[in-house]
């Protein structure tokens, strides 16, 4: 772009006393940017990446709330960090809410997949958004019934009462056979 176009163009979304800023997205519409995506199935959740060792954990996410050798719990960022084999093998993530069996004092992580869903999806949503899982259940005798989907990669949980998700993991999707 021409710099006398790009002039042109800042002058007119300064200019008549209007607002630079983009306009907000119609309410039944998610936009998502690169920026806003906090978790990516396969392969991240926040700064955390499968394949991270503890000391590149602690580097992104301070000291851990709790740290057994196989989990590194930070309730206050609605994370715990599985470790395998001396690096990250899973992320899982918190709406913030008990669910399941999780008891824990989780803080919500915030959540948004690369398709804009989040904390607020559905089954039925993630179900179109990702097609067939791969394995599907139910905890109807957890202490909050809740139902899991397995895409492979990615698995979600909800709890039966509100159908809500409540909590992810981040995984390595199953090698192909």
């Amino acid at each position: 772009m021409s710099r006398i176009v790009a002039v042109a163009l800042l002058a007119l979304a300064v200019g008549c006393g209007r607002s630079s800023r983009a306009p907000d997205a119609p309410a039944n519409r998610v936009v998502v940017t690169a920026s806003s995506v906090t978790a990516i199935p396969g392969r991240s959740a926040g700064p955390i990446a499968l394949g991270m060792t503890p000391a590149a954990v602690r580097a992104a996410l301070g000291v851990p709330d709790s740290d057994d050798g196989e989990f590194m719990q930070y309730y206050r960022h609605g994370l715990s960090i599985a470790l395998a084999g001396g690096v990250v093998d899973a992320i899982h993530a918190y709406r913030g809410v008990p669910g399941g069996y999780e008891d824990e004092p989780w803080r919500a992580f915030a959540l948004r997949l690369p398709n804009g869903l989040g904390w607020d999806a559905t089954e039925a949503e993630l179900r179109a958004a990702y097609g067939a899982p791969v394995a599907a259940g139910e905890l109807a005798a957890a202490p909050i019934p809740s139902k899991w989907i397995d895409f492979g990669g990615v698995m979600f949980d909800f709890r039966v009462d509100d159908g809500r998700l409540f909590h992810l993991v981040v995984a390595a999707p199953p090698a192909d056979e």
